[in-house]
């Protein structure tokens, strides 16, 4: 991916506007681009991360940088893993950051579908965007 630069326009309070809609495209590309490779290609995953200080939550575990997030993902059992996206917000923060909370449906195979939702928090590292922190969490029913 290719670092865009995009121009956050501030009111008065300086508080943020809108977000740019060319900027919600990007992230939605790239969102989208990391369910793939966590679906297809694992190996991938390391490089979307911000490197060391990357952080995860992967249900109640707490990974620290991006080998440790790889390890963790290269882990997981699934194996034939599908990934619905039933809703996406998006949302500038401060310094150049983006703040993502996805949701949807996970299937592994033919199992029934399961509820998650997942946060990451996007930062740019000088030549593009990449993951700086990422909740991650298959939700139930209570």
């Amino acid at each position: 991916y290719g670092i865009i630069h995009f121009q956050i326009k501030r009111s008065r309070k300086w508080s943020l506007s809108r977000m740019d809609p060319e900027a919600e495209i990007y992230i939605q590309n790239l969102v989208n681009q990391y369910y793939r490779d966590l679906s297809t290609n694992r190996q991938a995953i390391a490089g979307k991360y911000y490197d060391p200080q990357a952080r995860m939550t992967y249900q109640d575990s707490f990974i620290h940088g991006s080998q440790g997030i790889h390890e963790k993902l290269c882990s997981l059992a699934f194996q034939n893993l599908q990934i619905a996206v039933t809703g996406m917000n998006i949302q500038a923060v401060m310094d150049g950051k983006y703040i993502v909370f996805v949701y949807g449906q996970l299937r592994d195979g033919m199992d029934n579908p399961m509820p998650y939702s997942d946060i990451f928090i996007f930062a740019s590292d000088g030549q593009q965007l990449r993951v700086f922190n990422h909740i991650f969490k298959i939700t139930t029913q209570a």
